[in-house]
């Protein structure tokens, strides 16, 4: 499995509500890749909070491209701890961890994806930091992503196996997409995180 950081990065300069990362498996293994995929998201997720945490620390939030640049490559070795714990309740900060007994998915279907004012479509227009929150954005972002539906499989995780969804239970709702298009080998990992401020 492999990390497209390039697409990743093009995506989140766009600055969309929820986060979403690109990655390429050549030996598609359905639910055991879809899980491996979650995780290796989450690794993804804890070199930027450590690059958050170095830029506010170190550069007071002042840093040249090249210097963001090289912080990111050096953070290669961040990685998420694993855990036994069964509850991640009183979890806060840095580092992620989490219980992969904990995690549980569910198959979902294409049309239950992107159903109108489905679970999907909620975690984009009803986010309180969607800056953009209109219907077209929507519908254009997932014709740039899906542009042939019917090639995904798509997996709903649970939340509840990390302490880096704690905000988003607490507010309006924190959810995990693993989708593969199986003509690509490429899966797309969805997080939204519906943190009331």
């Amino acid at each position: 499995m492999e990390l497209l950081e390039e697409e990743t990065w093009n995506f989140r300069k766009k600055r969309f509500c929820y986060e979403l990362c690109f990655f390429y498996e050549e030996n598609y293994q359905k639910i055991i890749s879809h899980q491996e995929v979650a995780l290796a998201f989450l690794n993804y997720k804890n070199r930027l909070w450590a690059l958050r945490i170095w830029a506010i620390k170190t550069k007071d939030g002042k840093f040249t491209s090249r210097e963001y640049e090289k912080k990111y490559q050096d953070t290669r070795e961040e990685k998420i701890i694993y855990t036994n714990l069964r509850s991640f309740d009183e979890i806060k900060g840095y580092p992620i961890q989490v219980n992969p007994e904990l995690m549980n998915s569910k198959k979902i279907s294409v049309e239950e994806f992107f159903e109108e004012k489905g679970t999907y479509e909620h975690a984009f227009m009803d986010n309180p930091q969607n800056l953009y929150g209109k219907k077209e954005d929507f519908i254009e972002i997932n014709q740039q992503l899906f542009p042939e539906k019917k090639r995904l499989e798509i997996y709903l995780w649970n939340t509840e196996f990390t302490q880096y969804y704690n905000g988003g239970r607490e507010g309006l709702g924190a959810y995990l997409w693993t989708i593969y298009d199986v003509e690509y080998k490429k899966f797309i990992v969805i997080d939204a995180s519906l943190i009331i401020d």
